[in-house]
């Protein structure tokens, strides 16, 4: 029987502390953090000068993340689902930065905690946007949701166009079966043309 029943530990020795890069998971960014303290508060309460240094700090954070994410959309078209998710994020941020703690320690922690979301999906929304611009996708207009038709760069040519446009129609119509139809025209177009 093993020295400490019921575990996997026989005895056999100590082992030595093991390197960071093993147990350490992946560095956070300061705003990261901040963020998590922010929204991990219902654990630890922060004391009142930590909690007016953290609202500052992601005060501050949600107002040039909202102004640079608006900037970096305002180009693309209208009807692109990546340009309308940042404007409704970029909404909600400032939305959240107009209102004030009220009276008491509890308040000052909802806003605190509800500063921390909002800096969480700009963050987040703020990742998804450079992952787009990367991959090179365009997001056709009158799709949007989880059904979102993206074309590659290379993929932009005036057949794939023309048949995404039949299929926002179909979906703005709510006729699914030409919905379909139009997907698998799209589809037989991608693999015969830009294949390869």
């Amino acid at each position: 029987m093993p020295p400490f029943p019921h575990t996997a530990h026989v005895g056999g020795g100590l082992t030595g502390p093991q390197p960071a890069e093993l147990v350490s998971a992946p560095r956070r960014t300061p705003i990261e953090e901040a963020i998590r303290e922010a929204t991990s508060m219902h654990r630890m309460l922060p004391t009142p000068e930590r909690m007016a240094a953290l609202t500052s700090r992601l005060r501050a954070f949600i107002g040039a993340a909202a102004s640079d994410l608006e900037a970096a959309v305002r180009d693309r078209p209208h009807a692109d689902p990546i340009r309308e998710d940042a404007i409704a994020v970029v909404k909600e941020g400032r939305y959240r930065l107009g209102i004030g703690p009220g009276d008491g320690y509890a308040s000052a922690i909802t806003l605190a905690r509800s500063l921390g979301w909002g800096a969480d999906a700009l963050l987040k929304q703020q990742r998804r946007l450079q992952r787009a611009v990367a991959d090179g996708v365009v997001a056709v207009a009158g799709t949007s949701g989880p059904g979102v038709i993206a074309l590659g760069a290379a993929e932009s040519c005036t057949a794939c166009l023309g048949l995404v446009e039949l299929r926002g129609e179909a979906e703005r119509r709510h006729d699914w079966a030409a919905m379909r139809r139009a997907d698998a025209r799209l589809t037989a177009h991608r693999a015969s043309v830009h294949a390869g």
